[in-house]
């Protein structure tokens, strides 16, 4: 699965080609030549508790830690991240539980449906400045399929976008398998770094059930995936689940944080 590309960028410039700027807003424009778009994240951080429900299907409540390094003047208002509502023909029944900052305060955020996508808009009309901490909080269903190419239960999933048009200085994510699912691993697990059909490996380590994966230096672009493989049967299907692709051609997950500006207004504009 790779991330799909963001069918809309959330922005609007402060300023247009051609209009006349005055006072802080040709200064602010001085700043920002180049758009809202310039920010990395220092870190990325994510855990990915996997377990069953009564149905014995997968479910998985995932808690993302990123934080943005955005510039020491007025460019940015927030981020937008997408979540899929469906992988492979079924729901995913996601969730957004939370977004919070480092203190555990409650962030401001909106959510939007459009094209099979869940869209996190994050902030107000307020512009963040400097290091900006968003935890994401969330819930999904049915993320373990059956691989018909391998005949095992796969969680195969991209923790790190592929699409991101922000580099990460530090990326780490650890996935942890219940008790009931980590008494049918197989052992066999893989992990991968870089853009999209890369095969360069990136390194994962795991013990009685949990699974860790570190990454540093990654440039916009380039992502990481786990494939992580259970016995087959563990896992009570969903009737709509379609048969799974092969590694470097399964293409579905969510898309990269964006960031994103609001009109005087508050109203969101497209660019």
């Amino acid at each position: 699965m790779f991330w799909q590309s963001i069918p809309r960028s959330l922005a609007l410039l402060a300023v247009t080609a051609g209009m006349l700027l005055t006072g802080s807003a040709a200064a602010s424009a001085a700043q920002s030549p180049t758009g809202v778009d310039d920010f990395d994240f220092t870190s990325w951080d994510a855990t990915y508790e996997v377990s069953l429900n009564d149905e014995g299907r997968a479910t998985m409540h995932v808690e993302e830690t990123r934080v943005a390094a955005f510039p020491d003047f007025d460019q940015n208002r927030g981020i937008v991240i997408g979540y899929p509502e469906s992988y492979q023909g079924a729901t995913l029944n996601t969730t957004i539980l939370s977004v919070r900052d480092e203190n555990g305060d409650e962030v401001p955020y909106e959510t939007e449906e459009d094209d099979g996508l869940l869209y996190v808009l994050t902030g107000n009309d307020d512009y963040v400045q400097g290091s900006t901490t968003y935890v994401i909080e969330y819930e999904m269903r049915d993320v373990i399929l059956a691989a018909s190419e391998t005949g095992v239960d796969e969680f195969y999933w991209d923790l790190l976008p592929l699409n991101s048009t922000q580099d990460v200085d530090s990326f780490h994510a650890d996935v942890i398998f219940s008790d009931e699912l980590a008494a049918h691993l197989t052992g066999n697990a893989s992990c991968y770094q870089g853009r999209e059909r890369s095969t360069e490996s990136c390194e994962l380590t795991g013990e009685n059930g949990t699974f860790s994966v570190t990454a540093d230096g990654l440039a916009a672009g380039e992502g990481v995936t786990v494939a992580i493989a259970l016995e087959p049967g563990t896992v009570t299907q969903p009737l709509r689940a379609s048969r799974m692709l092969p590694l470097t051609y399964c293409h579905t997950h969510w898309v990269a944080a964006q960031p994103y500006s609001r009109s005087s207004g508050g109203s969101r504009a497209l660019r």
